[in-house]
């Protein structure tokens, strides 16, 4: 099998998250909820895969944007403050708005790393794709319905269970 510029990308992004993925499966262990945790980072990067196959140029740009700007809110969240985004520190970040400046000049540094990895997302997402052979319907149901999944898994759990999941699902 002949990796293109895309599949590339795609594993280059996954791949600057290592440290996250790495700490994530060390605090797991070996149990069922590692396994669990394999299979739906599985899944989250298979969905990366598929959406970058969308044909419909529009649909697929518009699904880069929103996973390449969820990815750099994410990552320069958990990154800056070596902390995860709970739902009170998201509305927290939308109450704070008006600090803009403060914000960039305290988390700067990483958002000099992370701003990089949401363009090389969408960029890897927002290139044509090859002529795969894969049903439109199943590309283009792939990350809504990997989001739906999540959704729901996040919901059962109280919100818990996304920490080190690609960072364009995660809420």
């Amino acid at each position: 099998m002949r990796l293109n510029l895309k599949q590339v990308l795609i594993i280059a992004y996954l791949l600057c998250d290592h440290g996250t993925v790495l700490a994530r499966i060390t605090a797991l262990g070996p149990s069922f909820s590692l396994a669990l945790f394999i299979g739906l980072y599985a899944l989250t990067a298979a969905s990366l895969f598929l959406t970058a196959s969308i044909r419909n140029t529009p649909t697929r740009l518009t699904f880069a944007a929103i996973f390449a700007m969820g990815s750099i809110v994410l990552q320069s969240y958990e990154w800056g403050t070596r902390q995860k985004l709970t739902y009170s520190a998201f509305l927290m970040l939308i109450d704070s708005r008006g600090d803009i400046g403060d914000a960039l000049y305290q988390y700067g540094p990483t958002l000099q790393t992370v701003v990089p990895l949401g363009l090389l997302l969408f960029v890897a997402l927002a290139l044509p794709p090859r002529q795969d052979r894969l049903p439109g319907w199943l590309t283009a149901s792939a990350p809504i319905t990997t989001v739906a999944l999540l959704t729901a898994i996040l919901f059962y759990r109280g919100g818990e269970g996304a920490q080190a999941l690609p960072a364009p699902f995660a809420p």
